[in-house]
């Protein structure tokens, strides 16, 4: 005989319920003290340190923090900071960008983006502001140290020749340093005299500027500035962001930005002028804003951390602001398809489930990412179908009261759901499914049984007809050799999981018109610059000679494999061959050059607290993750480095690449792992193997039609859509044990396999129905989003669901009447 379904719950869980039923209002008082407690998890409260919910898209979220791979790029984003957000400051036609107040106002802003307390998750900054002031700084520093050497030679030659004529110590020390002031003034006009076009080094003189950055004719940068100053009309401000940085160190970054855009105060301030030097201007202005002015300049920021930034913000604000849309279309659903009593509360039932979804992952400092997002929508399905399987079984009971009706349904209803194991959800998921559970349960039924017992009847549980669609009764009766065939494609179809398209290009996950696409476009067609990776050595001498010298030849090599994707930018052989000639110097320059240039410019190549050097490439198209896991791979190739050191690429782009690849390599095992899990629970439940396979049957066919359906269409999933086997396997099981438990119960009550199954059918396939209806037309809302990603989910969601409906109201009643005899 088939087992009963009731027999499977614990006594305990009925106890439960019961009390549940008969005492609404404490429970319902509970419920509203949990609602506020988890309120504090979205909203934050401060005196008890509890932040507001946060969201996330870092680059943590795609790789394994155990592997080596992750030691590696942590290295290099501990060394040199992480991918970086690129300002592109421009001087449009007629406008100079080489003026002292321009460069006064980059310096500006790359001094407070390098504010450790204003941004803390900036690692480093790098501009062509910060870059001509160090360099006057230490011209200005090491003509003084000349100056001064020369002028106490003097003094203290004109010290000794005083005492030897016998004049006394006052006419010693005037002498002494009427020599120093002579001295000193004669060694500032040797300087300016050998470098006459330089003038004071200062950061407001044009001259000086032009000087450092440009060759001498004054049309291109000198090459290893190219970084900081592609052209005479482009200044690039480089942000490398610390490797832990939020989405919110990337928007004041932005705000940052774009406060620099405005015009500052009209203030007006004389520079000072430089100790020791002749005092001839020589071009400086003298008079400039303390700020500088950008005003007049067109400022575009781009970078991988803004791209990514953007997509999450357009991901999270159109989910949000569709789910409301989302939540009414499910509630006409409900009330037009499934006529029976209380319907029209499972829709708000399933909307404080997702409240308190997102409540408890704040308080568990969860992060929201675009893949959590996505969880919402499905804790409102499964809200929903929770509330509406109970009001179904409660329309059946008609017997004992209100409080005894609610509690055989809500016993029939809740003692075999079982919870979706799906790991791509992982914590986020599982915290859903038990708000979804507990909303059903602590408020959903007490709530049933205070309508029933009061005059809120009349509104929400007035007498309906019960459903009667003959379709689902002819489906009950379906022969068996009608539906094998579509088990087989479904069960066909998972092979075809490890060959899914994946799409990762930033034109096609970016809504049409993004402003930050539009940025990155624009900076790539204006210097050719669309993203970075690097080559980064590790070992115990990564500035000795062999070293280098591996580094020079190994980058030529992959600039040369791949002309037009990469583009060298900078690198420690080119710092160091930029002050011999253009030549990588031998050991003994090295370390002079070193250990004499400020640890601002070594510091962007070379790491010697960490033994790691590193050549920077720039890429010059926006590519997919695809495009660059084949550049990826073509850096790992060629002759190794020398005995003792390694060598291997960083960058955002080699993280996504190994991501996607270890995506690809998991997605069968860990989803036929998901199936695995829920087969176990099945099969803890219904305590009988034949059973718990039949039950499962119609969750692997529709995952595989799904994938099967994908994989024919050649559709290229988004990072969220690829996991919807997942989601199909949650909703395909909750349909198959409803189901079964009904079709247990009339063999039971003494029906034959033919009637028990049509019975089923009639019974909860109304439920079933209306529940993926509701559900589809749910997700069929977020069609409308601009965002691909968004849209892709919602379209086939609402697909996958269908699936899954067919796949249980179709293969479950002749199977099980084959098997479960």
């Amino acid at each position: 005989m088939a087992v009963s379904a009731r027999a499977a719950a614990p006594a305990q869980s009925g106890e439960g319920v019961a009390v549940l039923a008969r005492r609404p209002h404490a429970f319902l008082a509970l419920a509203v003290v949990l609602t506020a407690v988890l309120s504090l998890g979205i909203v934050g409260f401060k005196p008890l340190g509890i932040p507001a919910l946060q969201t996330d898209a870092g680059v943590g979220l795609l790789a394994d923090p155990s592997s080596p791979g992750f030691a590696d790029q942590a290295l290099y984003a501990d060394s040199f900071g992480a991918d970086p957000v690129v300002v592109m400051v421009e001087a449009p036609n007629g406008v100079e960008l080489l003026t002292g107040n321009h460069f006064i106002g980059l310096a500006s802003l790359e001094g407070q983006l390098a504010d450790a307390k204003t941004h803390p998750g900036i690692k480093k900054v790098y501009g062509p502001g910060t870059v001509v002031n160090t360099l006057a700084l230490e011209v200005t520093k090491r003509g003084l140290e000349i100056c001064a050497t020369q002028a106490k030679a003097a003094e203290d030659a004109a010290v000794k020749s005083a005492a030897a004529a016998g004049r006394g110590a006052a006419d010693q020390q005037a002498a002494g340093q009427a020599a120093f002031d002579a001295a000193a003034k004669a060694c500032a006009q040797a300087l300016a005299a050998q470098y006459p076009s330089l003038g004071v080094p200062a950061l407001n003189n044009p001259a000086f500027i032009k000087q450092v950055l440009l060759e001498p004719d004054g049309t291109k940068t000198r090459p290893y500035w190219a970084w900081a100053m592609p052209d005479p009309h482009h200044a690039l401000i480089t942000v490398r962001m610390d490797r832990n940085a939020s989405l919110s160190d990337v928007r004041k970054v932005l705000a940052t930005v774009d406060k620099a855009r405005q015009r500052p105060a009209p203030a007006k301030v004389t520079p000072p002028s430089a100790s020791g030097a002749s005092g001839a201007s020589n071009g400086a202005q003298q008079a400039v804003t303390p700020t500088g002015d950008l005003s007049d300049l067109r400022i575009t920021v781009s970078g991988a951390p803004v791209l990514t930034t953007s997509l999450a913000d357009a991901v999270q604000w159109w989910l949000v602001a569709l789910l409301p849309l989302a939540l009414v279309a499910m509630l006409l659903v409900t009330l037009f398809v499934l006529r029976v009593p209380l319907r029209m509360l499972a829709v708000p039932l399933a909307a404080l489930a997702a409240f308190w979804t997102a409540g408890a992952a704040g308080l568990a400092r969860l992060p929201i990412t675009p893949a959590t997002m996505a969880v919402l929508p499905v804790v409102l399905g499964l809200a929903t179908d929770y509330a509406l399987q109970a009001v179904n079984r409660l329309a059946d009971e008609e017997s004992g009261g209100p409080a005894g009706r609610v509690l055989r349904a809500a016993r029939a209803t809740f003692a075999l759901s079982p919870l979706p194991l799906l790991r791509q959800f992982a914590l986020f998921l599982a915290i859903g499914v038990v708000a979804a559970y507990l909303v059903a349960m602590l408020v959903g039924v007490p709530l049933f049984a205070l309508v029933l017992s009061s005059d809120l009847r009349r509104f929400f549980a007035q007498p309906a007809a019960k459903p009667s669609w003959p379709a689902l009764a002819r489906l009950g009766r379906a022969p068996l050799g009608a539906v094998i065939p579509l088990a087989v494609v479904g069960l066909l179809g998972w092979s075809a999981l490890p060959f899914l398209r994946v799409e990762t290009d930033p034109n096609h996950l970016m809504p049409a018109g993004d402003p930050a696409l539009a940025q990155a476009e624009h900076v790539r067609s204006s210097i050719g610059l669309a993203g970075e990776i690097d080559l980064v050595m590790v070992g115990p001498a990564v500035a000795s000679p062999e070293a280098i010298q591996w580094l020079d030849t190994r980058s030529a090599q992959i600039a040369n494999r791949e002309q037009g994707q990469l583009r060298p930018e900078t690198s420690l052989p080119a710092f160091l061959s930029a002050f011999n000639q253009g030549k990588v110097p031998d050991a003994q320059l090295t370390q002079t050059i070193l250990q004499k240039m400020p640890p601002y410019f070594t510091g962007a190549v070379l790491s010697t607290d960490h033994g790691v050097s590193r050549s920077v490439f720039a890429v010059t198209q926006l590519t997919s993750v695809e495009q660059d896991g084949r550049i990826v791979d073509g850096m790992k190739q060629g002759p190794p480095p020398p005995a003792g050191y390694r060598a291997y690429p960083a960058g955002l782009s080699v993280i996504a690449s190994d991501a996607l690849r270890q995506l690809r390599q998991e997605l069968l095992p860990l989803n036929l792992l998901a199936l695995g899990l829920v087969f176990a629970v099945l099969l803890v439940a219904f305590r009988r193997l034949r059973v718990a396979l039949v039950a499962v049957l119609p969750t692997a066919v529709a995952a595989g039609w799904v994938t099967g359906l994908l994989f024919l269409l050649q559709v290229a999933s988004s990072p969220i859509t690829v996991l919807l086997a997942g989601v199909v396997v949650a909703f395909a099981t909750e349909f198959s044990v409803l189901w079964l438990v009904r079709y247990q119960g009339a063999r039971s009550a003494g029906a034959d396999p033919a009637e028990a199954s049509a019975e089923a059918s009639v019974r909860v396939g109304p439920a079933i129905v209306a529940s993926a209806l509701a559900l589809v037309v749910g997700f069929a809302v977020l069609a409308v989003s601009p965002v691909p990603m968004v849209r892709d989910f919602g379209v086939w969601s609402g697909a996958d669901l269908l699936l899954a409906t067919a796949a249980v109201l179709v293969l479950l009643p002749p199977v099980a009447r084959r098997v479960m005899t």
